[in-house]
């Protein structure tokens, strides 16, 4: 049986910190056209089952449609409304995907 992987996405205006969990790859891109091709290239190459993307002041809108369009299955979060004060680094976005799913 495949292992289920799932994504989380930091937002911020100029760039986009990626981390896929249970294989704990990280990475980085811009937070533009060409970045959100480039993640999705990435991306592609995981058998990711949701990805997690913060909710950040409309930062995430052009990536979520980008993942939209590819086909991807896309959450919005606030990090806001899971834990309070302090938002959630991106490697625990995809801990709190794999949670949402049951």
């Amino acid at each position: 049986m495949a292992m289920l992987s799932f994504g989380g996405i930091d937002v911020s205006k100029d760039r986009l910190d990626i981390t896929v969990l249970p294989d704990e790859q990280c990475s980085s891109v811009s937070n533009d056209a060409a970045g959100w091709a480039e993640l999705i290239e990435q991306l592609r190459g995981s058998s990711i089952t949701a990805i997690g993307v913060e909710a950040s002041g409309g930062y995430e809108r052009g990536v979520v449609r980008a993942l939209l369009a590819a086909g991807m299955s896309v959450r919005q979060i606030n990090p806001f409304k899971l834990c309070g004060s302090s938002p959630r680094p991106a490697g625990l976005w995809p801990r709190t995907i794999g949670s949402m799913r049951a």
